[in-house]
């Protein structure tokens, strides 16, 4: 018979992701998680199957918890541009979908890992997707509301935003001052 579990599983998971999240998949070794969860490999092993399995709940779960507050931001009842303000500066910031030296999670993992992993390719397809969708159905309606322009498609526009947010989470790894990316926040909201 199987012992029962005897640790937190959730805090599990949030040690975890601080360590892929500052090493990255490749680099963090099983002693890495052992030493940050306090579990032995065993039962690391016996409650998530190996490294990549545990990562895979940790990017999962760090998914669905950036994807609830970028939706939160998107669906704020204020004008869109404020709208889509509030969602560049969260990237700018160490909100809970902001960034910080380490960059974000879902972001380095597309960088080191997805052109090599059609699975996690996947995985993050449909991340970036449902914030692409939730910014095209913004843009649509500000466009509709006189807002934003409409010479061009709110897809496309959505898709410049898009990657001005996850491409400020790759500068902010490496620019010393805030007002860079502040340029780079409000060039993006001037084009709408």
């Amino acid at each position: 018979m199987a012992r029962p579990r005897s640790f937190d599983t959730e805090q599990v998971l949030d040690q975890a992701t601080d360590v892929f999240w500052r090493k990255g998949f490749a680099a963090t070794t099983p002693q890495d998680l052992c030493e940050a969860t306090g579990l032995g490999p065993g039962s690391l092993y016996n409650a998530f199957d190996g490294k990549r399995q545990l990562f895979d709940r940790v990017l999962e779960r760090y998914n669905q918890r950036g994807a609830a507050a970028q939706l939160a931001i998107l669906d704020e009842p204020k004008p869109v541009r404020e709208r889509i303000r509030g969602l560049l500066m969260a990237t700018m910031s160490n909100s809970p979908i902001g960034v910080s030296r380490t960059g974000c999670l879902a972001v380095n993992t597309a960088v080191q890992l997805a052109g090599t992993d059609p699975e996690l390719a996947e995985l993050l397809r449909k991340r970036f997707g449902e914030t692409e969708n939730a910014l095209v159905a913004a843009i649509e309606y500000g466009q509709a509301c006189g807002e934003i322009r409409t010479d061009v498609a709110a897809r496309a526009l959505g898709r410049m935003v898009l990657s001005t947010m996850y491409g400020m989470t790759v500068l902010a790894t490496t620019f010393d001052d805030p007002e860079q990316l502040a340029d780079v926040l409000e060039a993006s909201i001037a084009v709408l």
